[in-house]
């Protein structure tokens, strides 16, 4: 069985790629040889492998990237005769929240087990996300929450005053 130091160790790049608009991902996390690239890079849901993929929502292993017909060169990287690409989608119920991809210049292919692998990452990153997600919603909500409780408080202290002030004239 594989390690993630094998996984990783066996790839020359890789990233995490996360929405950044309307269908629209950059990689937050990339490292490699053409990470920079990879920084800036956009990947759209449906447009090259990595889109696809998001799009489909299904892992995959793509053992000669450059005749894959999905393909997208990286704009500033070179051009390899057998590139290879690894991609798990991340997702949150049946939302894409992004995606895993590593690559490999030439070597051996990617293995179904290192695939399972990478499967197995986005399944916990995923979860990771929603959860963070989910933090965030219930902060909000407590926010929420504390700002409704001062209105009315000041409401009903208002509310008080006017009444003793009433109450007073009368």
């Amino acid at each position: 069985y594989c390690s993630r130091s094998a996984v990783t160790s066996s790839s020359d790049n890789s990233a995490i790629f996360v929405p950044a608009g309307d269908d629209l991902y950059r990689a937050i996390v990339a490292d490699g040889t053409i990470e920079q690239q990879l920084r800036n890079t956009e990947v759209r849901t449906g447009v090259g492998i990595i889109g696809s993929i998001i799009e489909s929502g299904r892992a995959e292993q793509v053992n000669d990237a450059s005749r894959d017909p999905r393909a997208v060169q990286i704009d500033d990287t070179p051009d390899e005769d057998v590139e290879r690409l690894m991609v798990a989608p991340l997702r949150a119920v049946d939302r894409p929240l992004g995606a895993i991809a590593l690559w490999r210049s030439g070597g051996e292919p990617f293995k179904p087990h290192e695939l399972e692998f990478l499967v197995g990452l986005s399944l916990a990153a995923s979860v990771a996300m929603r959860n963070a997600g989910l933090f965030d919603e219930a902060r909000a909500a407590k926010a929420d929450a504390e700002a409704a409780r001062k209105l009315a408080e000041s409401a009903n202290e208002a509310k008080s005053a006017f009444l003793a002030t009433m109450s007073h004239e009368i």
